[in-house]
């Protein structure tokens, strides 16, 4: 689970700092292993920044006071903004990050998805990251924001709140829930939404300075509204389109989430986990060939006993290296092997 909010200037205020800062830091109990922000200018050019970081630190960087100080002078019509507890995909790895990006549009998302291999499949899309969520990604790059789109999220099996910006729709919005809490407000000069009500409160109500000391006034001059559940909208200066998303089906029931417990544990297991996919990679074929083997008896887990063909060396491979075409995989020297090539074998499979 995650959290997402957002803005899009409706009127001559600009989008401040302070307003982002304050609706990541707010949303960071529903999520603290990764921080996105995004956000579209005038001419539909979007930017983006990620860190799998907790939104504190994330507001505290140079680098995120850079980027703000660099873009929001230029007047961003929408920004993005996610928290995230990562679930499938590892955060060390940036791709797996919200905002979602691999060529056009950029999607945050809140929630599960349950079918995205299926239609990823089913439609001849391409997965750019591990997480469920590229799937929201993969179809407003290749639909748009456009009802066709909506069409497709309702095919969508799990629950969701998403928020998406594209290039080529300058000014355009698609904001969508099915199951996954969302809030939104207005005023004369904004929209905005988030996952909790309190966030937006916390987020858009004006300071003053008295005495030097900094007071945040208690009236808020914004409408709110609950985003109607199963719904999908098309915002550019008006609500464009009004249509349904079923993604969720039976009664919703927001999860129990222990983001601080645990969490230094938790960024441990995910950097161990990514040196080891990083090993794997850098031992497959660039080409992706492989050679398939079969064993005797495919009940049993089977590790595969090979000798080098050069040194004769015993050696054990890895189940990942098991498929692997064997020109691709060298007897190691780091074990007082040769470091030829440990094409053409003998293989013998032992339990």
């Amino acid at each position: 689970m995650c959290g997402i909010a957002g803005l899009k200037r409706m009127g001559e205020e600009p989008i401040t700092e302070r307003m982002i800062r304050l609706f990541l830091t707010g949303l960071e109990h529903r999520g603290n292993d990764a921080t996105g922000i995004a956000l579209q200018l005038p001419s539909g050019e979007l930017h983006m920044m990620k860190v799998n970081i907790p939104a504190w630190n994330f507001c505290s960087r140079d680098d995120y006071k850079e980027f703000c100080d660099e873009w929001l002078p230029q007047n961003p019509v929408t920004v993005l903004l996610h928290t995230r507890a990562a679930s499938q995909g590892n955060p060390n790895e940036p791709k797996n990050n919200h905002p979602m990006y691999k060529d056009a549009g950029m999607a945050i998302h809140n929630g599960i998805i349950r079918n995205d291999n299926e239609l990823f499949k089913k439609w001849g899309l391409e997965r750019y990251a591990e997480t469920d969520s590229d799937l929201v990604r993969a179809i407003v790059d290749k639909w748009g924001i456009t009802e066709e789109s909506i069409s497709r999220l309702n095919q969508i099996r799990g629950t969701a709140a998403v928020a998406v910006i594209h290039p080529e729709y300058p000014g355009k919005l698609l904001l969508g829930r099915s199951g996954s809490p969302l809030t939104i407000a207005s005023n004369d000069n904004f929209f905005v939404w988030a996952s909790e009500k309190n966030i937006i409160h916390r987020a858009m109500r004006p300071w003053v300075e008295r005495m030097g000391i900094a007071f945040q006034k208690q009236s808020l001059d914004l409408g709110f509204s609950s985003f109607p559940d199963n719904t999908c909208w098309l915002l550019g200066d008006e609500l464009e389109f009004h249509g349904e998303m079923r993604t969720t089906y039976g009664t919703y029931q927001e999860p129990c989430r222990r983001v601080y417990v645990g969490w230094k544990g938790r960024q441990d297991q995910w950097k161990e986990e990514l040196e080891r996919e990083k090993a794997r990679a850098s031992s497959y074929s660039p080409s992706g060939k492989v050679v398939n083997i079969t064993y005797e008896n495919a009940d049993k887990p089977m590790r595969l006993k090979i000798n080098c063909p050069h040194c004769n060396k015993a050696l054990v491979l890895k189940p990942e290296q098991q498929n692997m075409d064997r020109k691709y995989l060298s007897c190691p020297i780091k074990l007082g092997g040769c470091g030829k090539s440990l094409e053409e074998m003998k293989k013998e499979a032992v339990n």
